[in-house]
């Protein structure tokens, strides 16, 4: 895999969706992280399990060849989640991730590989990885702010662009 790509992988992932998810656990007691809005929703814990057990199918295990045995059903049916648990599980990923990264000898961008019955290619398995993270941060992003009625500060002490 190119430098360019595994820096990607690490940006997004590692240093952006990781660290956004933490912000917000850190707001959340237990009740607020297993809210569902209604029934065709899920809980900001099941997007945190749902968000590990596909990094590390997507990413970790088909791309980096880390063992893995998803239990994407458990993601979606967890109902009491403890904040604590869905803390370690991040950072453990985030290590995962890092020193996947670093190592960095996986397969051949162009391979084509297939993942929970999807044929894609290396490259494209690792866009779905990192996108699937942001789309799913900034969902637990948006529920944090509903529950919470503040402002997540992701970009303070940025000035604003064009005024």
């Amino acid at each position: 895999m190119t430098p360019l790509l595994l820096n990607e992988i690490h940006l997004r992932i590692c240093q952006e969706s990781i660290p956004r998810i933490e912000k917000c656990l850190k707001l959340l007691d237990k009740e607020q992280v297993n809210y569902r809005p209604n029934d065709s929703s899920n809980s900001i814990a099941n997007l945190v399990l749902h968000l590990e057990g596909n990094c590390r199918q997507w990413l970790l295990n088909n791309l980096f060849a880390v063992p893995y045995q998803r239990n994407r059903v458990f993601e979606f049916d967890a109902r009491e989640v403890e904040p604590a648990v869905l803390k370690d599980k991040l950072k453990t990923l985030k290590q995962d991730v890092l020193h996947a990264c670093r190592i960095g000898d996986i397969k051949d961008l162009e391979q084509i590989i297939e993942i929970q019955g999807i044929s894609t290619t290396v490259f494209g398995a690792a866009i779905h990885a990192i996108e699937h993270f942001s789309y799913h941060t900034g969902q637990i992003a948006l529920l944090t702010k509903l529950l919470k009625n503040q402002d997540l500060g992701f970009y303070a002490g940025f000035e604003k662009l064009n005024g």
